[in-house]
């Protein structure tokens, strides 16, 4: 028997859009390991081993030179 399979051009994008309607307004705690997941945040906190080690804007982050988040 062949089970018909379910196509979702992008699956992250439904998941993306949901999570943006329920931020809006509020102060959301969101872990990801998906940079375009956290791309649009207010601020970012790059946590390594349990220490801070980065923080700022999606930008301020990329633009850090030997940075954690400007290497992920």
């Amino acid at each position: 028997m062949k089970l018909p399979l379910r196509w979702t051009p992008n699956p992250n994008g439904a998941i993306q859009s949901a999570l943006d309607e329920l931020q809006k307004n509020r102060t959301s705690l969101v872990i990801a390991h998906r940079l375009s997941t956290i791309e649009q945040a207010d601020e970012i906190v790059v946590v390594e081993d349990g220490i801070i080690v980065e923080r700022g804007t999606h930008r301020e982050l990329l633009e850090q030179r030997g940075g954690v988040f400007a290497t992920a």
